[in-house]
């Protein structure tokens, strides 16, 4: 039976690490393209930076886990990465830089909502590209600290209390003020002006979004979090259990790094147009069906797609999601292809001589 979850780990964790690659690789070739000019927003900022989270998560944890649990599977014993080995060295960066990103955008939420103006004065895109490097920096401090005269017992502990502890105690505390806060300005939205309500709007479905981010990755770590403090002080409980617990705990966390783009996409519509933006309409060209997808946009109302994007996106040409063609261009077109034969050729009778 322990061979089975040794196997059914690493095929787990292949999958995860494939699938997060891809997603999270497409997600952050759209955000740099930035083809509807309307990702350069504070959040942006770190979501990018889960985004490299998570790919880091896909590249490297996930790898070294389906190495080892199929090393386990054959050997018939799982050997965790000791204090110090590359492999544990790896896993403690990305875990930490993914676990710091959900509380800087956990931190970034409540600071929008309870302090708007500050907010939309002092931050921006580049003030989380600055927050996302000092986390960078951090998780690489602290990595690289139990190479100092620490000892393992207490380079544990601070893990568990910084990185485990803390985001499951503050994370909801955090989002329970901000729905606090949401609650008690509903009516507030109501009588606002219509762009006034459709900014707050999003701001709304933006916190909800990262809500259900760390949501996802509260549900994940809680168990991760129980079983990482049984194997380090409960001496007496079956280890062989404890070490099935801990791979089925690590994969449902690292499961977060795939599930976090389809969150994206389903939940922000900025990042579900971008995304059509750089793909779909490559993909039409590539196969003649541009104009039928101009037309779609067309019927759409340009201006409904892209409600959360700058207001100059619609004054731009066919590159720049417009179909806008001059009304004597387009009466020329119409009267030259009822004209045409069905070899292309011109229907019009020759002239008597």
């Amino acid at each position: 039976m322990t061979g089975v979850v040794f196997l059914v780990a690493g095929i787990l964790s292949i999958t995860v690490s494939i699938t997060a690659i891809t997603t999270n690789s497409l997600l952050l070739i759209v955000i740099i393209k930035n083809p509807l000019h309307c990702l350069r927003k504070p959040s942006s900022g770190l979501l990018v930076a889960l985004a490299v989270a998570d790919f880091l998560q896909g590249v490297i944890a996930c790898r070294n886990l389906a190495h080892d649990a199929l090393e386990a599977y054959i050997t018939g014993t799982y050997q965790i990465p000791g204090l110090r080995s590359y492999q544990f060295l790896l896993g403690v960066f990305t875990f930490t830089f993914e676990i710091m990103v959900v509380i800087a955008l956990t931190m970034e939420r409540l600071v929008a909502i309870y302090f708007p103006i500050f907010h939309r004065i002092r931050i921006n895109f580049k003030t989380s590209i600055i927050i996302t490097i000092a986390l960078i920096v951090y998780s690489v401090l602290f990595t690289f600290i139990q190479f100092t005269s620490i000892t393992p017992m207490a380079y544990d502990m601070a893990d568990i209390l910084l990185h485990h502890l803390l985001p499951l105690v503050t994370v909801p505390l955090v989002y329970a003020i901000i729905q606090r806060r949401l609650t008690k300005q509903n009516i507030a939205f109501k009588t606002n002006e219509k762009s006034e309500f459709r900014r707050q709007h999003a701001e709304r479905r933006l916190a909800s979004t990262v809500r259900i981010i760390a949501l996802l990755m509260l549900s994940t770590l809680t168990p991760y979090f129980v079983i990482i403090v049984l194997m380090s002080y409960c001496g007496s409980c079956d280890y062989s259990l404890l070490i099935k617990s801990y791979l089925v705990s690590l994969v449902m966390f690292q499961s977060n790094s795939l599930i976090h783009p389809f969150v994206y996409g389903w939940r922000l519509r900025q990042y579900r147009n971008s995304f059509r933006a750089v793909f779909a309409t490559r993909w039409l060209r590539g196969s003649g069906r541009i104009d039928v997808r101009m037309n779609s946009i067309s019927a759409m109302k340009i201006d409904s797609l892209t409600n959360q994007c700058p207001d100059r996106l619609t004054n731009q040409g066919p590159d720049r999601w417009t179909n806008q063609i001059p009304n004597s261009l387009t009466n020329q077109s119409l009267n030259s292809l009822t004209n045409q034969g069905p070899d292309g050729l011109t229907n019009q009778s020759p002239e008597p001589e």
